[in-house]
């Protein structure tokens, strides 16, 4: 089941330490403004639309683990709401997030236990920041592409030591030291026989965050990066296959 709203409406949903389900949430912009989920885990079966209600911006805050029971968009650009993840988002679907000028934050690691289709937040528009945590671990995160950012994008903050997919990977930010990683530790960017993509915006490696990127297998796509900064004389390994 889904909520509509008539006048940009809150939507809180707590469910506690239990299973939360819900279908989409605001089918404009114009019904709903802020929305809060609280769940053991949060199963995401519609859209989620918000807009701004004179200075409240239509923020979004998931509080549990996702999992995409459908294609979902989170699109708080209306308002400009920021997007709030704090946990881990899975499962073999198409998930998109455009939030204009508010940031986005993904605490936990997406795909870790089953790997999302494609990724793509703020890639055609909006200048808010993106933090995410990591994508995928042993296996891929992420089976097809994965856009973050745009050229409008004020600052990617990478700050989980693992993004590994299958598909394409490509990271877009404002010119400048724009793109943050943060871990502090050994941080490995893979693809297979796909390219990896980080322009217009520098990478910038905070103290020990050596960095590797690398378009594994036969075939391996090609790796294009603007520029790299380090920190304290940190290890940068590029392989395009």
């Amino acid at each position: 089941a889904g909520i509509k709203g008539d006048s940009l409406e809150d939507v809180t949903l707590d469910a506690g330490a239990d299973a939360l389900a819900v279908g989409q949430i605001g089918a404009v912009a114009s019904e709903i403004n802020d929305v809060t989920l609280t769940g053991g885990t949060i199963t995401l079966n519609g859209n989620i639309s918000t807009d701004n209600k004179a200075a409240d911006v239509g923020d979004v805050d998931i509080n549990g683990a996702v999992l995409l029971g459908a294609a979902v968009t989170i699109d708080t650009s209306a308002g400009n709401g920021t997007v709030n993840l704090s946990s881990t988002v899975d499962n073999a679907q198409n998930f998109v997030i455009a939030s204009g000028a508010g940031a986005v934050v993904i605490t936990g690691g997406i795909g870790l236990t089953t790997a999302l289709t494609t990724l793509d937040i703020n890639n055609a528009a909006g200048a808010g920041t993106i933090t995410i945590d990591d994508i995928g671990d042993a296996t891929v995160g992420v089976t097809a592409a994965t856009r973050i950012g745009n050229a409008a994008t004020t600052n990617i903050i990478l700050g989980g030591t693992v993004y590994r997919t299958t598909g394409a990977q490509t990271y877009v930010a404002a010119a400048g030291n724009t793109i943050d990683l943060t871990s502090g530790a050994a941080t490995s960017i893979t693809t297979t026989n796909t390219a990896i993509n980080f322009t217009t915006g520098t990478i910038e490696l905070s103290d020990g965050s050596d960095l590797t990127v690398d378009s594994q297998g036969t075939g391996a796509g090609a790796v294009n990066i603007t520029g790299i900064k380090g920190d304290s004389v940190e290890d940068v390994t590029l392989n395009a296959g």
